[in-house]
């Protein structure tokens, strides 16, 4: 870990570590290392946050997934809330939500569930504002125009 950012290595023999984001948010940084582990060369431009991590009690570094909301939208469907953003599921089989914006904005935030409805991957960088919404006094979500 350099600066809160993780790398993952290329592969067994290579010297080359790549940002552990690079598929997500097609992050370049990259480093490169001796054979005593010291960084000899790096690329640290990311062009995202870095992911946040909790030191569990046995000293274990944990990724802290993030926090949602599922709510009802007014089109009867289902979406999830992060961060005040909307996500939409892109099929009725699909495990993958997409930004409800994605096509005003051409956004390319998206995340991934399992089947217990936990969060498995996420890319949250949105290139818009989050849409307003009022909540009833039913609780329930009603987009603002």
């Amino acid at each position: 870990m350099i600066n809160g950012y993780t790398f993952s290595k290329l592969s067994t023999y290579s010297k080359t570590w790549l940002c552990s984001n690079r598929f997500s948010y097609k992050c370049e940084a990259k480093i490169k290392m001796d054979g005593l582990e010291r960084v000899t060369e790096s690329h640290l431009n990311h062009n995202h946050s870095p992911p946040q991590y909790y030191v569990s009690p046995d000293g274990k570094y944990v990724k802290i997934r993030c926090e949602f909301k599922i709510i009802d939208s007014p089109k009867g469907g289902r979406l999830i809330m992060i961060n005040g953003y909307t996500f939409s599921k892109l099929s009725t089989n699909s495990k993958t939500w997409l930004c409800s914006n994605r096509f005003s904005y051409k956004c390319e935030a998206k995340i991934k569930m399992d089947g217990l409805e936990r969060v498995t991957e996420s890319h949250l960088n949105h290139n818009h504002s989050p849409p307003q919404y009022y909540v009833s006094p039913d609780g329930k979500y009603v987009k603002i125009r």
